[in-house]
């Protein structure tokens, strides 16, 4: 089997350093962009399945890299970034006062006992569900020879990430990039190789399995 995890393009939120979480913001022109040089980098690797996030951004950057494909997208709700309850829609950049200083680093501290944010969910259940999205797809012995999309976001698809990893450190070195993708070979349930946050689209087009450079 093999997963290819893939971050969402680009929104305004993105762009201006607002929380986005469970809100759900469209790509914006560049977001759409990214995504449809990702799909035509990635145009010669064959996939079996795709599964995404409901949020718009997710489904929509799916349905460019897929474009010209037969593939459904199957929604799964596990897949969803992080509610971040009250906290949506707030300047999340370090220098913000419209978030408690430092409340986002202690979200996403896997030491410590898990906060909620205000009406929202807090990092253990991201984990959880995330993991038992991961679970039901490696243990499916039909997706054993698969290569399978997984149109996500940057907090939830590191909490997947997470099933792997099995460590306290959460972003693994930072927010993946939009668009990027991380690809998991997997055999006999076991995961035999990552490579994370490859880029396939501009100057930084990766060869893989068939994508253009």
């Amino acid at each position: 089997m093999e997963i290819y995890l893939l971050r969402h393009g680009t929104t305004a939120w993105n762009k201006e350093l607002k929380l986005q979480g469970s809100t759900d913001i469209e790509l914006d022109e560049e977001g759409i962009r990214l995504a449809k040089e990702t799909g035509e980098a990635l145009e010669g690797v064959h996939f079996d399945a795709c599964y995404s996030s409901p949020l718009k951004r997710a489904v929509d950057t799916a349905k460019y890299v897929l474009d010209g494909r037969t593939l459904p997208i199957i929604e799964d709700y596990r897949l969803s970034e992080v509610n971040f309850g009250d906290w949506e829609g707030r300047d999340c950049s370090k220098t913000s006062t419209e978030i408690p200083p430092h409340a986002t680093d202690r979200f996403f501290d896997l030491t410590k006992e898990p906060v909620s944010t205000p009406n929202g969910e807090n990092v253990r259940q991201v984990l959880d569900r995330t993991n038992s999205f991961f679970k039901e797809i490696v243990n499916d012995p039909e997706n054993e020879n698969k290569r399978i999309l997984l149109s996500m976001h940057g907090a939830s698809g590191r909490a997947l990430m997470h099933s792997i990893w099995q460590d306290n450190n959460f972003w693994h070195g930072s927010v993946p990039p939009n668009c990027s993708i991380t690809i998991i070979q997997i055999k006999n349930k076991q995961v035999v190789s990552v490579k994370k946050d490859c880029v396939f689209y501009g100057e930084e087009v990766h060869d893989y399995y068939g994508a253009k450079k």
